[in-house]
């Protein structure tokens, strides 16, 4: 965010910035998957792409509750929501928006403070399409390259997004 600030007047309206886990493995080539989503209707135009998942589960998820008391003022319980931050885009306009509420104090974990504020502060939130969410992609999951190679054979080269690619010494 510190980027965008000090570089806010030339980078254009419309930038989008991806954010990756360094654990994340892509199956097909990154540039077809930034293509698809800046090119795609309904997803161009999105303020914030993510996996959409907000479980059943998470509704006794102890970081809901976290988040600075105006955060919690704000977005009550009820109105927050969850994605999985494995991968996830967001518009040059939201991440102004949510740098000028982090100033403000209001702050939470990150698998809920966007989501929640794109959620309940109008902006368009869209999910990946689930095709390309591969087949992995889990937070407690973890492959070593010789199984993230497996996963990727095994999609026929289709493009993918998976987690988690623990690539150490198999």
């Amino acid at each position: 965010m510190d980027f965008l600030e000090k570089n806010n007047e030339d980078i254009c309206d419309h930038a989008k910035y991806w954010v990756f886990e360094d654990d994340v493995f892509l199956c097909g080539s990154i540039l077809d998957l930034l293509r698809y989503y800046d090119e795609m209707p309904g997803y161009a135009d999105a303020d914030l792409l993510d996996s959409q998942h907000d479980f059943k589960a998470v509704r006794k998820n102890p970081w809901r509750e976290w988040g600075s008391d105006e955060y919690t003022k704000r977005y009550p319980s009820e109105s927050r929501i969850m994605a999985s931050e494995h991968v996830m885009r967001f518009s040059k306009h939201l991440l102004t928006y949510m740098r000028n509420l982090v100033e403000q104090g209001i702050s939470a974990e990150s698998e809920w403070f966007a989501p929640t504020v794109a959620k309940n502060d109008g902006f368009k939130h869209e999910a990946f399409s689930e095709e390309h969410l591969g087949g992995v992609y889990d937070w407690h999951k973890h492959l070593n390259k010789d199984e993230a190679d497996a996963v990727c054979q095994k999609s026929g080269g289709k493009l993918s997004i998976n987690h988690a690619g623990k690539f150490t010494k198999n």
